[in-house]
């Protein structure tokens, strides 16, 4: 007898060529699944291989293993990005966004070291930019603070107006301290507010003025506070910003 045909790292057991995506899973050849299908999005992926099966395969920035979508490793297999408040508060002359990354990116050393300084973008919009076209918009994973605390999963999730925690923790993992108040002059998409930047982000004066977000705010005043009244304010104070990491 020669027994059942077996799986081997050229052949499936019904003696074809092994071939992802032929319905057959061959475990011999390196496949750790295969539906059969051209669906890159599901379950197993066109190259064979599935998130959370533990192991890193091409693809995936990290697998650990687990169904637990907001943790280290995002359920697509994406490492989360960090986010936080400063814990130092500045006036509005901060050098346009430039200065205003360089100042994200000094605090991001204490947030993770191993991060380069290009790592990080401020929360901040003016003539020149905005988070909608200076971030990462393509981000599927979980932005998280330093804490671990989640905040959103992904672009779409962070513009929705509805944060899942307020980002109201520093690069120390730290409560910030008053005014919670951070530059901003940026809608809840993610665009210009309006003319309020301060010339730019580079004028400390009484006026002009400039736009700014709540810390403690989950609804789109974390980012516009919507009081009439209060907002914009004068560039000569002194208020937080909010500093994301922008690659992986």
């Amino acid at each position: 007898m020669t027994g059942e045909p077996t799986n081997t790292p050229t052949c499936d057991a019904d003696c074809t060529a092994v071939e992802c995506g032929d319905g057959h899973h061959n475990p011999a050849a390196g496949e750790w699944c295969d539906d059969g299908n051209q669906i890159d999005t599901d379950e197993c992926r066109n190259n064979c291989t599935t998130c959370g099966d533990g192991d890193i395969h091409p693809g995936e920035e990290c697998d650990d293993g687990n169904d637990v979508d907001d943790d280290a490793c995002s359920n697509e297999c994406i490492k989360p990005r960090l986010v936080f408040v400063t814990s130092l508060d500045f006036t509005a002359d901060l050098g346009g966004l430039a200065g205003a990354d360089t100042k994200c990116a000094a605090a991001g050393m204490t947030a993770n070291p191993n991060l380069p300084a290009t790592a990080w973008r401020a929360w901040l919009s003016d003539d020149t930019g905005s988070p909608s076209t200076r971030f990462d918009t393509t981000f599927t994973g979980w932005y998280r603070l330093v804490d671990g605390t989640p905040i959103a999963k992904g672009w779409a999730d962070l513009i929705d107006g509805n944060l899942a925690a307020p980002i109201n923790g520093t690069e120390n993992a730290a409560a910030p301290g008053q005014p919670l108040l951070a530059w901003s002059n940026t809608t809840t998409a993610g665009m210009k507010a309006g003319p309020d930047h301060c010339n730019n982000w580079d004028s400390a004066g009484f006026d002009p003025v400039g736009r700014f977000g709540n810390v403690t705010a989950t609804n789109t005043d974390w980012t516009d506070v919507s009081d009439a009244d209060k907002n914009p304010d004068n560039c000569s104070n002194n208020f937080h910003l909010y500093c994301f990491q922008n690659t992986p």
